[in-house]
């Protein structure tokens, strides 16, 4: 069962950021957003972009058309983490004081596991 569907199974909901481009992901979900690629998924190419181009008659500028498939790659790696239930969310929520303890937390932590990784190899 995909983690998505643990969440909602169990009542939660999760906290989403905000998108100040929400057409460029309405069109990433057109598009893809990712394909299928091997062992899993992967990005789209610029192939799948220009032929949605195509077909919806919509040209991208190239920094859109950039952006979509960094997105479809991002969307390719989080959609594997994120299906263990203790994945965090690849953003933070919240405002600045938020963000600010987050990121300290995160780098305490990684510090932490360095050291440990450290101890134990003596």
């Amino acid at each position: 069962m995909k983690r998505s569907a643990r969440m909602q199974a169990e009542g939660i909901t999760p906290d989403l950021p905000d998108n100040p481009a929400p057409y460029l992901t309405t069109w990433l979900m057109e598009i893809g957003p990712v394909v299928a690629a091997g062992m899993g998924v992967g990005p789209i190419g610029w192939r799948d972009i220009a032929a949605w181009q195509d077909v919806t008659g919509i040209e991208l500028t190239p920094w859109e058309a950039t952006l979509l498939r960094r997105l479809s790659g991002d969307f390719a790696v989080m959609s594997r983490e994120a299906e263990s239930m203790d994945c965090p969310a690849p953003y933070v929520a919240g405002g600045d004081d938020t963000r600010r303890a987050a990121v300290s937390r995160a780098l305490g932590n990684a510090f932490k596991a360095l050291a440990m990784a450290g101890s134990a190899k003596r």
